[in-house]
């Protein structure tokens, strides 16, 4: 049975160990946590849907589910149509993590698509998966997990986070990220079609 009193950091394998160490240290409330995460889960636990939500890290490699095989974390949540759902997992997968800072932009990312989810957004459905990875990619893969060496780390470097051309490689970016990730869900045309169409409702610089 799950304990629901406060957020739970399962007991893993020794393999575990490392992503399980990092996580408290993301967690942790005093400023040596991390901004992003602690922010996010705030929102998220302020629901009632997200108060009792779990985060885990897995050893990974489970022959029955291939996400412990292909992905670094993962969302796991009941339908929003459940009248008695399940509370949230976000899934932290430690044998596709390489360091402590590729696991909190996993983190980060996987907190955005539940911070989505707990505020009513249906990702079983094309257009609003494909706004919550606007929001998941442009926060992460093409904002605090950007290289400072690669053209936008560059380009925002150089001019300033709000300098226009900073502002348009990340929003390109975004865009083709979004529809990457869409895309493993719902193919690439289908994708294609609901990143346009939901893209500037969605997308958020500043998130």
């Amino acid at each position: 049975m799950k304990d629901h009193n406060c957020l739970r950091l399962a007991t893993r394998p020794m393999e575990s160990a490392a992503c399980e160490a990092v996580l408290r240290k993301l967690l942790d409330a005093t400023s040596s946590g991390s901004g992003a995460v602690r922010e996010l889960l705030r929102a998220i636990q302020s629901t009632p849907l997200g108060k009792d939500m779990g985060i885990v890290c897995t050893s990974g490699s489970d022959p029955d589910d291939e996400r412990t095989t292909t992905a670094r974390a993962y969302f796991a949540a009941d339908a929003l149509s459940n009248p008695n759902p399940r509370p949230p997992d976000i899934v932290l997968v430690a044998t596709q993590l390489k360091s402590a800072r590729e696991l909190e932009h996993a983190l980060v990312h996987e907190l955005v698509h539940a911070l989505d989810h707990v505020n009513g957004m249906d990702m079983t459905q094309c257009d609003a998966l494909a706004c919550s990875e606007v929001r998941a990619n442009g926060k992460v893969e093409c904002g605090m997990a950007v290289q400072p060496w690669s053209a936008i780390g560059l380009a925002c470097g150089a001019g300033g986070a709000d300098s226009r051309l900073c502002l348009a490689l990340r929003r390109r970016c975004t865009l083709q990220s979004a529809v990457r990730a869409t895309g493993n869900v719902f193919g690439p045309d289908d994708a294609l079609a609901s990143v346009h169409r939901v893209f500037d409702q969605c997308h958020n610089p500043a998130l």
